[in-house]
């Protein structure tokens, strides 16, 4: 079956595999709800169950369809992916509302805030939740797909409020959100940070697939390198270090007190740059100086470019150094840390030492810059001090990590080479015969490569600026509009005024959330992978 000239049954062959293996994902939440004895197993388990059956069915139907890809169905498998594990990962969010009491109501555990059973029909409630008690969000079909669009992306804009996330590190209270449903929601972050494409091509000579074109399709940055000769072996080093970085971050989250739940779900947002946290006030909830110290390593790591990492596993112990775009990365981190420290400092905030005031600094620098949204206070509080924290924060939200990292926004990579390109077109002003190259270190920047970043940043700007006024015309200020269409697009998702640490996307109304998946999907597949599919050359022969 082909569609225009994509093969539509090969690419339903490996969205098969995908939808099989969100099945097996869902089966671990399921027995830790078994586990705990909490009463949304049963939603985890219905939902695997769709999962499986409707992955099984596909790929039987479709095991004749394998065979190398093209570039153009690499594009659209990427594309479709993402717009079918939303809605996959929302299903765990749905059954725990609406069915538990349906199902099985001598084992759910109802909110204490819930409509009695015989009312709900007559109030229109939830008939798992009630109506206003913790986790009665995802009562609303839209609010269910955001979040899991938000987790898959590693945005981590939510619409719960502090109700359904623990008010400690432990959950003490059946009115907060069970262990199961806390867990998929991070686990979703573990699985979309690296790319579930990347998983996809570990496995995909099984299903008879070449990777090439969906490796160059999902990684992020200007271009792509794969560092070892066959693209699966690169799938699967991608893995490893991205599995061991997080049981380190595990293990050391634990030495420094943490619960065990808490440290692996605080491992899963970090690792991912996602965004998540189980507690009401984020990573602040620990309250824990030596967990946040392992948080901003951790975060940095991700935030580089993983190639780095593998480099670093093959004894080249200066390949980080040597990086040029490492280099300039960690520094913007260390002098923007320093101003906003000053700055906090020399303002007497909460009277910290300068010490202690430059952690909270770096952390949110780092978080904010990593796009991983953690905050260990209110810093969209620091505006009260100055204006100026405001713009630093969305500007570095705007930047975002190195390319071939788990980071969202522009890639620090494009943006140092558009001001090296600014940086060449005033001395050819000024030696109009001159010939000069930009350069990244040693290399030299291809036109190629100048004329993709270019039309890139003509995108970005053109979708920020329509979506800002979108969501203007309902009527939020400016700020608000800004931030939260940067955190989306950049998949930061928190940011300042109204998406700051102390708010979450509950408030807005259904067009507008929406558009933040929109723009959630465009971020992760870096907005022209995903117009490309709008454009009529793309569906000609």
């Amino acid at each position: 079956m082909r569609l225009g000239n994509l093969n539509f049954s090969r690419l339903l062959h490996l969205l098969s595999g995908l939808t099989i293996g969100s099945g097996v994902f869902m089966l671990i939440p399921f027995l830790v709800a078994l586990a705990y004895g909490e009463g949304d197993a049963e939603a985890h388990l219905l939902a695997a169950i769709i999962s499986l059956l409707l992955g099984g069915v596909i790929f039987k139907y479709t095991k004749k369809s394998g065979g190398d890809i093209s570039h153009r169905e690499g594009i659209a498998f990427v594309a479709l992916c993402w717009l079918l594990l939303g809605p996959l990962g929302a299903l765990p969010f749905y059954f725990y509302a609406e069915r538990p009491v349906r199902l099985f109501p001598e084992r759910a555990k109802i909110s204490a805030y819930a409509v009695p059973i015989d009312n709900m029909a007559t109030h229109g409630y939830c008939e798992g939740l009630g109506s206003g008690g913790p986790g009665s969000e995802f009562c609303s079909p839209a609010n269910c797909l955001f979040e899991s669009i938000s987790g898959i992306t590693s945005t981590g804009s939510s619409i719960l409020g502090a109700p359904s996330l623990w008010q400690s590190m432990e959950r003490t209270s059946a009115e907060e959100l069970p262990h199961g449903i806390q867990l998929w929601r991070h686990l979703i972050h573990l699985m979309g940070g690296m790319g579930i494409i990347i998983l996809s091509l570990a496995v995909m000579p099984l299903l008879g697939a070449s990777g090439m074109q969906l490796f160059r399709a999902e990684i992020s940055g200007p271009a792509a390198n794969k560092f070892t000769p066959k693209i699966a072996e690169t799938a699967r080093w991608l893995w490893s270090i991205y599995l061991a970085l997080t049981l380190v971050q595990i293990i050391l989250l634990r030495i420094c007190g943490i619960p065990l739940f808490s440290a692996i779900c605080f491992a899963f947002t970090t690792i991912s740059t996602g965004g998540f946290a189980p507690l009401a006030d984020s990573s602040g909830g620990l309250n824990n100086p030596a967990a946040e110290w392992t948080m901003i390593i951790i975060m940095i790591s991700s935030s580089l470019n993983f190639t780095l990492h593998f480099m670093f596993m093959k004894r080249k112990f200066k390949s980080y150094i040597k990086d040029p775009e490492c280099r300039a990365y960690i520094s913007t981190i260390l002098v923007v840390s320093l101003l906003l420290a000053f700055i906090l400092f020399f303002n007497n905030y909460h009277d910290l030492s300068f010490a202690s005031t430059f952690r909270v600094a770096l952390f949110h620098i780092v978080s904010i810059i990593s796009s991983t949204g953690l905050a260990s206070t209110d810093f969209g509080a620091f505006d009260s001090i100055t204006p100026l924290t405001t713009m630093i924060f969305i500007a570095i939200s705007c930047i975002g990590g190195c390319a071939g990292s788990t980071a969202g926004g522009l890639k620090f990579i494009r943006v140092q080479i558009a001001f090296k390109y600014a940086g060449r077109e005033i001395y050819r002003l000024i030696h109009p015969k001159a010939i000069a190259n930009i350069r990244i270190g040693n290399r030299a920047v291809s036109q190629k490569i100048t004329d993709s970043i270019f039309g890139f940043f003509a995108f970005y700007i053109a979708t920020f600026t329509i979506s800002m006024l979108f969501i203007t015309a309902h009527g939020h200020d400016i700020t608000t509009a800004a931030s939260s269409t940067i955190a989306s697009l950049s998949n930061t998702g928190v940011g300042v005024a109204k998406v700051g640490p102390s708010y979450n996307y509950n408030y807005f109304s259904t067009d507008l959330k929406l558009l933040f998946m929109l723009l959630m999907i465009m971020g992760r597949l870096e907005i022209v992978n995903l117009l490309a599919l709008f454009s009529l050359r793309f569906w000609k022969k």
